[in-house]
């Protein structure tokens, strides 16, 4: 029976990851919801906390034919679609990703989250070690604009190279 069983990728609404997993795990559904341990900064203390690895996204198991059952399930908003048709993913990257985060340090894991507007540095290539603005932000490219010499310069960066 268990060759019936699909992973599917489904979004759930910002911040419901660990919930959403939780009450589908409930159900009796097979969920994959992993996560992290890092530290979060507030004005008066850090902290240690557990976010999930992908933000919106969790993995769930089911039958092709019984996607249905967790569409009214609070947090859910809807399935990952790739060429028309719910997305999955193979037994096999789950187990990778499975023994990945079973294997490695959380906290050397680091997600790199830039906003528009959010002031940030070079860390490598030509510009390395020059700071700027993020003016827009394309796949995986940020337009900075950099106050240098008293002119403004704006340069195509990939977002591998900023830093916070």
């Amino acid at each position: 029976m268990d060759e019936d069983l699909n992973w599917y990728l489904v979004y759930s609404k910002p911040r419901h990851e660990l919930k959403l997993a939780e009450r589908i795990s409930d159900m009796g559904i097979e969920t994959y919801c992993p996560t992290i341990r890092t530290v979060r900064q507030w004005s008066d203390r850090k902290k240690k906390v557990i976010e999930p690895l992908f933000k919106s996204y969790v993995f769930v198991r089911l039958n092709e034919f019984n996607r249905e059952i967790i569409y009214h399930v609070s947090g859910f908003s809807r399935f990952v679609f790739w060429l028309g048709k719910p997305a999955v993913v193979r037994e096999q990257e789950i187990n990778t990703l499975k023994n990945f985060m079973n294997k490695v340090v959380h906290e050397t894991i680091a997600l790199k989250r830039f906003e528009v507007g959010q002031h940030v540095r070079v860390q490598s290539g030509p510009l390395k070690d020059n700071e700027g603005t993020l003016l827009r932000i394309k796949g995986q490219e940020a337009t900075l604009q950099m106050d240098s010499l008293g002119t403004v310069i704006q340069a195509k960066i990939a977002l591998a190279d900023l830093a916070n």
